[in-house]
């Protein structure tokens, strides 16, 4: 997801930052913390809409993720609002 929306903010949905990410684009929230099922970062991952442009996002991400988001989706770093690209300067 980085390239495209961690580092540039592609179809108007930036994932730049835990805050950002938990905001949702203009278009409405993507993560429900607890619902994995009913969010809508899992189901264009699952429909296979995302990722665009022969990335892939493997059974082991998959479960990650849904892990997180069913978990609560909570941050654990220091400040919401930092920049995930610094966290993770190789971020694809």
């Amino acid at each position: 997801c980085g390239n495209c929306h961690v580092k540039d903010a592609k179809g108007r949905f930036s994932m730049a930052d835990y805050a950002t990410l938990m905001k949702g684009p203009t278009e409405g929230v993507v993560i429900f913390p607890g619902n994995a099922a009913g969010s809508r970062v899992i189901e264009v991952i699952e429909s296979g809409d995302m990722p665009r442009g022969g990335g892939k996002v493997t059974a082991a991400e998959l479960a990650l993720l849904q892990k997180w988001i069913t978990e609560g989706a909570k941050f654990d770093g220091k400040d919401p609002t930092a920049n995930l690209a610094a966290l993770t300067p190789d971020t694809k």
